[in-house]
């Protein structure tokens, strides 16, 4: 949480009020059975505080007819004659007691102590600013969610500035390039999608921050091993930044064992390039103790002379 100081007091030479931003409860849209995101344009969210929906002109010319300057001076009449009517209660007593001669004093002593309680009450007192930094989309119907950061920017106040997404339980088959618009992500729920390829999640690898994922439930987790690389393997190799991934801490071995994996899968991509006569090569193992970039030279000279 931030603290800063309200310049507005300042001026006025009160005692400094503090103003703290606080992360606020998430803008929920989940069981909206939303098709598109544009949806999120008009729709209001289950929690978290929006940015104000934009009315039809249909609406706004309703509205004008009523704020009318003949309908103004009406109000303006009614608001009088109500004046004439009621009198302000302390002004009333204040009548009442100087027509019998009855001393204020007592009285101006017990409203300066409430002024001096009430401005012990205000110094006392913090302004909170609640942003919302996080985003709930799952369970929806959603195909794509290419064209989110220009859609946020008319739902959310500081959209990117977002940490917190849920995509989760859509149909994406694809990761926008442009989610590099959400440089502060750490959180990113992608599971039960339709994604299908390592190559899109390849496009995460430019969220530094992002330290949380999942991917679980998707066609890349579920394909064989004999037609793909192990999924948490190429994962962690891609994003070496994760802590997380399917909610599993992510162990100090796994990250090592992930560096010397990605490097001989990039091999085996090299060899059956090279090669493409033959049947697919098996996967090449590294009986020695070379290093990995050395073990890649040795394979290829082999591969040269044979």
């Amino acid at each position: 949480n931030s603290k800063m100081q309200d310049p507005k007091s300042a001026k006025k030479g009160h005692a400094s009020a503090e103003r703290a931003v606080v992360n606020g409860p998430p803008l929920d849209f989940s069981f909206w059975e939303i098709k598109s995101i544009k949806a999120l344009e008009t729709e209001e969210p289950r929690s978290g505080k929006r940015k104000p929906i934009p009315k039809p002109e249909d609406e706004e010319a309703a509205e004008n007819v009523q704020t009318s300057p003949i309908a103004g001076k009406e109000e303006q009449m009614g608001k009088k004659k109500e004046d004439q009517w009621k009198a302000p209660p302390q002004t009333g007593l204040n009548n009442l007691f100087t027509a019998h001669s009855v001393p204020l004093s007592s009285n101006k002593n017990m409203q300066g102590r409430k002024y001096e309680e009430h401005k012990e009450q205000s110094v006392k007192k913090k302004k909170i600013n609640l942003m919302t930094n996080s985003l709930i989309l799952s369970h929806n119907e959603i195909p794509t969610i290419q064209g989110l950061p220009e859609v946020l920017e008319k739902v959310m106040w500081n959209s990117h500035m977002l940490e917190w997404l849920d995509v989760s339980c859509n149909k994406i088959a694809n990761v926008p390039n442009d989610i590099s618009r959400f440089p502060h992500l750490k959180t990113l729920y992608f599971h039960q999608n339709q994604v299908d390829s390592f190559s899109e999640v390849k496009k995460l690898q430019c969220l530094t921050n992002l330290r949380h994922l999942t991917m679980h439930a998707n066609p890349i987790s579920k394909a064989k091993r004999g037609d793909t690389p192990c999924y948490r393997m190429a994962i962690l190799g891609m994003l070496p930044q994760l802590l997380r991934l399917d909610s599993v801490m992510i162990t100090r071995k796994e990250k090592e064992g992930s560096k010397v994996w990605n490097e001989r899968f990039k091999l085996q991509r090299v060899v059956n390039t090279l090669v493409p006569g033959k049947e697919a090569v098996k996967p090449i193992r590294n009986s020695s103790n070379e290093r990995p970039s050395q073990y890649l030279i040795i394979c290829l000279l082999q591969m040269y002379y044979e």
